[in-house]
C-alpha cells in the first residue's frame, strides 16, 4: 500500500489531519516509528505523540473501557493533588494552611484539599495487591512503558512482561472501579 494510502487511512473520517508544530518537534514531543505494513517491503515511517499518557493511548485503542479509564484518572489525579510527586505546580483555587505555604509540595500537606488526596490516594491504594502496586503505578502515574518496567529489580517480571503487563494493568483497574464505585455503564 502507497503512504498516501495510508495516511489517508490513517486520518480519522471527518476530521483533518494535524500534524506536529515545528515547536512540538522541537522539543521532541513527538518521536519517529516505523510501522511495517504487509503490503509493501519497506518500512513506512509515521510520527508518534509522545506527551499522550498511557490511560488516554489504551482508551483511544479500546484496550480499556470508560470505567476503567474513570478510575485510573481518579487515581492519577488523588495522586498528582496530594503532593508526592514532588513538582512545582501553580494551585490557583487552593489556599495554603500558612501563609508562607511554599509552591512545591513538602512532606507536610500544604492545603486541606491536599490531605483529603492523600488519604483518598492511600485508601485506594491498599485496595491493590502489594506485588503490582509499584508495576502498576510506574505505568499508570508515571507512564513508563513494559520495556521500562523490566529494568527496575523490584518489578514482578511475570506480572509486567511485555505479554502480560496490560491484563495486569486492567486488573488493577478493575480493583479501583470497585473501589470508587464507578458503574459498568459509566
Amino acid at each position: 500500500m502507497p503512504k498516501a494510502k495510508i495516511r489517508k487511512a490513517a486520518a480519522a473520517p471527518g476530521l483533518p489531519r494535524l500534524e506536529p508544530t515545528p515547536e512540538q518537534q522541537r522539543h521532541h514531543r513527538y518521536g519517529l516509528a516505523q510501522v511495517k505494513d504487509p503490503e509493501s517491503p519497506a518500512p513506512i515511517i509515521v510520527r508518534r505523540n509522545l506527551t499522550t499518557r498511557n490511560l488516554e493511548r489504551w482508551l483511544h485503542r479500546h484496550l480499556i473501557d470508560d470505567r476503567l479509564f474513570m478510575a485510573g484518572d481518579r487515581y492519577r489525579s488523588d495522586y498528582e493533588r496530594s503532593g508526592f510527586n514532588q513538582r512545582t505546580i501553580g494551585r490557583y483555587g487552593e489556599r495554603g494552611m500558612a501563609p508562607t505555604s511554599p509552591s512545591y509540595a513538602g512532606s507536610l500537606p500544604g492545603s486541606l484539599q491536599q490531605l483529603d488526596a492523600r488519604e483518598r490516594w492511600r485508601r485506594a491504594r491498599l485496595e491493590l495487591p502489594a506485588a503490582l502496586v509499584l508495576g502498576f503505578e510506574r505505568l499508570v502515574l508515571h507512564d513508563d512503558v513494559v520495556a521500562e518496567l523490566a529494568q527496575l529489580p523490584a518489578v514482578d517480571r511475570r506480572a509486567f512482561g511485555r505479554d502480560s503487563a496490560m491484563a495486569t494493568a486492567k486488573l488493577c483497574l478493575t480493583m479501583l472501579a470497585s473501589h470508587y464505585r464507578i458503574p459498568d455503564g459509566a
